[in-house]
C-alpha cells in the first residue's frame, strides 16, 4: 500500500463531498431550455423499446433447436403478448426513464447516447411494421432478442459509466447492497423450487436425469447399492460425479424429491450472493458487485438448467456455488479451503475437472509469462500460487480426469456422441485433420452461431476480453461442445454449458476492473487504490451484464415474466394437446398419483415410462421403459434361468399417452410382453395402466 493511502487511512473517515464523475457534466445554470426536448426523446426510446419487447415477447424461442415460433398475426404482435410480460416490460422502461430523466441534469451527452442505443435495440420494431404492412422481411428469428438484450445492456452500461456518485447514508448503503442481493436470491430459490415442484406434481419432470440420479442417492441411503441406479449398470455409467454421496446424509434425514428441488435451487441461487461477494473481493465497488450479483441471477442458462428442458436436477448445479467460492477463497489466500471446495465441484461432473484444469493451465502460463516479463509473480498470480504449483495443479486434474475416463464407466458412453469426428479418441483429436468437413462443418453451423451469441451476450464483452487470461480456460471446453453431435450440447437448457457460467462471470468481472487493482487481494485497499474512472467503468459493465440478461430473461429466461422456451417438448410428450397433459388438479393427475404413492409404498421393483417413474424414486430397483429395452439383454444376464426378464420387476405402470423417454409402440411392445409372462391388468383409467405379476 503506499504512504498515501495509508495516510488517509490513518486520518479517519472523512465525509466525501458530492462530485460528479460523468464526462458531460452541466452545472444546473447551465441546463438549455432543450431539456424538454432530452426527455421527448427519453419518453419515444422507452416507446419503441416497449412496443418492440411486446412484440417479441409473444413469441415462443425454443432453446433446443434455436427455432422462434410466431404465436400471433404481426398486427397482434405489439398487444398480444402475456400479463406478466407485459408487466415487466413496464417496470424496465419505467426504471430506465427514471434514472435517466434523474440524470439529465449533469450528464446529458451520456443520456441522449443511452438513448439512441435504446432506439437502436428497439430495431426489430420495424421488421413488425414491415410484416404488418406486407413488404418482404425475414421471418422472426433467435437474432431480434439477442439483438434486443445487446443494445439494452450498451445503454443502460453508458448511463451507469457516466453517472453522478452520491454520499449514501450507513443505512442506505447495508440495503441497497446487501440486502438487494440477498432478497433477490431468497426469492430466485423459492421461484426455482416452486416451479420444480409443479412441473413434477404435474408430471413432466422426466426419469432421466431427475430420477435416475436422485435414485442412486435413494439407493445409497438404504443400503441397495453404492450409487447404484440399474444392476446392470455401473455408478458412473454417463457421468464420473461421486459428490452425490453429499447427498446420502441429507437423503436419510429427508427422504423426499423436495430436498432435491430444494438444493438445487439453492445452489443455482446462492451464485448470486457468492457473485457479490466475489466482485468485492476483487475490488468491485458494493454498488457494482450488487449489480453483479444480480446479473448472476438473470442469466437465463441458470433457469433454464433447473428444468433442464424438462430432464430436472443434475448434480451438477452443487458444482457452481462451490466453485465460485473456491475462487472466492482463492483470493481471500485460503488456499486449503479454496482447494478443498474445487475437488468437491470436481466431484460432481468430469466437465469441471477439465474446466478447473485448464484454468490452472492457464494460470500457471500466465505467472511464468509474467516472471519471464520480470514481474513480482505474488501480485499477479492469484492467491499467489506459482506458476509451478499451478502447473502441479493443472497435472492433477489431467490424471484425474483419465483415470475417471478409464476406470468409471462413462467413456464409452460420452464418446460414441463423438462418433462423427472418428472411433477413437486419437482419431476425435486428430479429426480436424483427418475429417475437416465434418469437424468444421459443425463449428461453422447457423446452431453454434445462435447457442455461442445466447450463452456469451449476457456477459460483457469488453470486460471479457481485458479478463482474457480468464477466459482461456473455457475455450477448449466450448470448443468441444460445438462439435459433439449431441443437441443438448449446444442448448443453454442443459449443464454443459451452464457449468461454464462461474469462470465467465469471474473473468467478466475481474475484467471490469483495473489491472493494477486485481493485483490486490484485500479489498479495502482496493478501493482506496482504484481510480474513480475506473470504479465507473466497472459499474457500467456491471449494470451492463444485469440489463441484457434480465432483458433476455424475458425471452429465453425461466421466470414468472418468461415466455414459453421448451413449449415442444412438453406438446410432445402428451400428443400436443392441454388436455392430453396429466395435471395434478384434474381426475387423470390425481388418480395416477394415487398410484405411484401406493406402489412406492411397497418398494418393490417397477418398470414405468418415463414421466411415471420419476415419481417412483426409492423403489428397491426402478426402470423406464426406453432403458429396460435397450439394456433388455444385459438384464438377462442376472435374472434366474427360465424366468422372463420383465418378471424381475412386481409392478409395472404403463402411461399409453406418454412419450417423452420412450415411443408409443416402445410402450406397446412391453405391454405386451408383460400380458404373455404373467402380469394381469390390475387398474386401467385415462390411457394408464397398472399391472401386476402373478404368483410364480
Amino acid at each position: 500500500m503506499s504512504r498515501s493511502a495509508s495516510r488517509n487511512r490513518s486520518a479517519g473517515p472523512q465525509k466525501t463531498p458530492r462530485v460528479s464523475l460523468g464526462k458531460n457534466v452541466a452545472s444546473a445554470d447551465a441546463i438549455p431550455t432543450t431539456k424538454a426536448v432530452d426527455w421527448l426523446i427519453l419518453l419515444i426510446a422507452s416507446g419503441l423499446w416497449s412496443l418492440s419487447a411486446a412484440a417479441i415477447a409473444t413469441r415462443y424461442h425454443l432453446v433446443l433447436l434455436y427455432q422462434t415460433v410466431p404465436t400471433l398475426t404481426p398486427s397482434l404482435e405489439f398487444v398480444g403478448a402475456p400479463i406478466e410480460s407485459l408487466l415487466f416490460i413496464g417496470c424496465v422502461s419505467i426504471i430506465w426513464l427514471f434514472f435517466s430523466v434523474d440524470e439529465v441534469k449533469n450528464s446529458r451527452g451520456a443520456v441522449r447516447a443511452s438513448a439512441v442505443l435504446v432506439m437502436l435495440a428497439a430495431l426489430p420494431v420495424l421488421l413488425v411494421v414491415m410484416r404488418m404492412l406486407g413488404a418482404p422481411s425475414i421471418d422472426p428469428t433467435f437474432f431480434e432478442p439477442l439483438w434486443m438484450s445487446f443494445f439494452t445492456g450498451l445503454a443502460v452500461g453508458k448511463l451507469a459509466e457516466n453517472t453522478t456518485t452520491r454520499e449514501p447514508s450507513k443505512f442506505r448503503d447495508y440495503l441497497g447492497h446487501w440486502s438487494v442481493v440477498a432478497i433477490a436470491t431468497t426469492l430466485a430459490a423459492i421461484w426455482w423450487y416452486a416451479q420444480s415442484r409443479s412441473y413434477y406434481n404435474n408430471f413432466l419432470l422426466g426419469f432421466n436425469d431427475f430420477g435416475h440420479f436422485t435414485q442412486r442417492v435413494a439407493s445409497t441411503s438404504s443400503g441397495s447399492g453404492w450409487l447404484r441406479e440399474s444392476p446392470v449398470l455401473p455408478p458412473f455409467w454417463d457421468h464420473f460425479n461421486p459428490g452425490l454421496l453429499l447427498l446420502v446424509p441429507l437423503w436419510k434425514l429427508f427422504p423426499t424429491v423436495d430436498l432435491i428441488f430444494a438444493v438445487q435451487s439453492l445452489c443455482l441461487a446462492g451464485g448470486g450472493y457468492l457473485t457479490r461477494r466475489l466482485a468485492i473481493a476483487i475490488g468491485a465497488s458494493p454498488i457494482a458487485a450488487t449489480l453483479w450479483g444480480l446479473a448472476w441471477l438473470a442469466h437465463p442458462s441458470l433457469g433454464q438448467m433447473n428444468l433442464a428442458y424438462t430432464y430436472g436436477w443434475h448434480p451438477v448445479s452443487l458444482s457452481m456455488p462451490t466453485l465460485l467460492a473456491s475462487l472466492l477463497f482463492l483470493y481471500q489466500k485460503r488456499l486449503v479451503i479454496a482447494a478443498l471446495l474445487a475437488v468437491i465441484a470436481c466431484s460432481m461432473e468430469e466437465n469441471v475437472i477439465v474446466i478447473t484444469g485448464f484454468f490452472a493451465a492457464v494460470q500457471s502460463v500466465r505467472c511464468m509469462f509474467n516472471a519471464w516479463r520480470k514481474e513480482h509473480s505474488s501480485s499477479n498470480c492469484k492467491g499467489e500460487l506459482t506458476g509451478g504449483t499451478w502447473l502441479m495443479v493443472a497435472l492433477a486434474c489431467a490424471i484425474s480426469f483419465l483415470l475417471a475416463y478409464r476406470f468409471s464407466g462413462f467413456a464409452e458412453f460420452q464418446s460414441g456422441r463423438f462418433i462423427a469426428l472418428g472411433g477413437t479418441p486419437v482419431q476425435i483429436l486428430l479429426s480436424p485433420v483427418l475429417r475437416p468437413e465434418e469437424f468444421w462443418g459443425q463449428i461453422f453451423r447457423f446452431r453454434t452461431f445462435v447457442f455461442l451469441a445466447c450463452l456469451l451476450t449476457p456477459f460483457c464483452f469488453s470486460s471479457l476480453l481485458r479478463g482474457k487470461w480468464l477466459v482461456l480456460p473455457v475455450v477448449l471446453p466450448v470448443l468441444v461442445l460445438v462439435v459433439w453431435d449431441h443437441l443438448p450440447a449446444q442448448s443453454i437448457a442443459f449443464q454443459y454449458a451452464a457449468n461454464l457460467l462461474p469462470l465467465l462471470w469471474f473473468a467478466s468481472i475481474a475484467g471490469s476492473t483495473s489491472e493494477h487493482n486485481m493485483q490486490h487481494h484485500n479489498a479495502q485497499d482496493a478501493a482506496i487504490l482504484i481510480a474513480p474512472r475506473e470504479q465507473l467503468r466497472s459499474l457500467g459493465c456491471a449494470a451492463g451484464a444485469m440489463a441484457t440478461g434480465l432483458t433476455l430473461s424475458l425471452f429465453l429466461g425461466q421466470f414468472p415474466w418468461s415466455t414459453p422456451t421448451i413449449k415442444d417438448v412438453i406438446d410432445a410428450t402428451y400428443a400436443g394437446a392441454d388436455d392430453y397433459r396429466r395435471q395434478a388438479d384434474h381426475a387423470d393427475g390425481k388418480w395416477l398419483q394415487q398410484i405411484t404413492d401406493e406402489v412406492r409404498a411397497s418398494r418393490e421393483p417397477v418398470l414405468a415410462t418415463g414421466r411415471v417413474a420419476s415419481h417412483l424414486v426409492g423403489c428397491a430397483e426402478v426402470e423406464t421403459v426406453g432403458q429396460y429395452l435397450q439394456w433388455k439383454s444385459k438384464l438377462e444376464l442376472i435374472t434366474r434361468p427360465g424366468q422372463p426378464v420383465i418378471r424381475r420387476y412386481a409392478a409395472i405402470i404403463l402411461d399409453l399417452r406418454e412419450s417423452f423417454q420412450q415411443q408409443p409402440e416402445e410402450t406397446q411392445l412391453v405391454l405386451k410382453e408383460a400380458t404373455d409372462n404373467g402380469f394381469r391388468v390390475v387398474k386401467n383409467q385415462f390411457e394408464i395402466i397398472l399391472l401386476q405379476a402373478d404368483a410364480p
